[in-house]
């Protein structure tokens, strides 16, 4: 590969990060406008935890904590719910900072962070408050982590 054709490569390499990027705050500031009942936030949780009565799962008084005054959540919107979920994943759900840090990067928490975002963006495009124009789809970042995680 000559040198014009690696930084070709390479430039295009950054323009996709770039537009990755921009879609990831697009998704963040549509999910901190979405505000949430006490219903939506357990069908939620119920939907990323896959079960139909989340309020008898273990972590469910957790959740609702880090939902209403979790680090810089104020219980009101879609971001804090997800946020309580990462917050849980990141911090609480595993005893061993280790066996949190494998989890988080590797296991069962990534592969719960990124059914929570897919949760998320489904919400958004299931409000019947969505702008008809607006569709939000997984970034390529988030889809391939959840194709390399299934």
């Amino acid at each position: 590969m000559s040198l014009t054709e690696q930084l070709e490569h390479i430039h295009n390499i950054l323009d996709l990060t770039q537009k990755e990027f921009q879609y990831s705050v697009e998704e963040y500031q549509a999910m901190a406008h979405k505000e949430l009942t006490t219903e939506l936030l357990a069908d939620y949780i119920g939907r990323v935890l896959g079960t139909t009565q989340p309020t008898l799962h273990p972590a469910w008084s957790q959740l609702v904590a880090n939902f209403e005054s979790g680090r810089g959540n104020q219980g009101q919107t879609l971001w804090d719910a997800y946020n309580s979920i990462t917050e849980w994943l990141d911090h609480q759900r595993e005893a061993l900072a280790e066996a949190r840090l494998f989890s988080t990067w590797f296991g069962s928490g990534a592969r719960l962070r990124t059914k929570a975002h897919q949760v998320a963006l489904a919400m958004l495009n299931d409000a019947p408050d969505a702008h008809p124009s607006a569709s939000y789809t997984l970034s390529y970042r988030s889809t391939q982590s959840a194709s390399t995680l299934a």
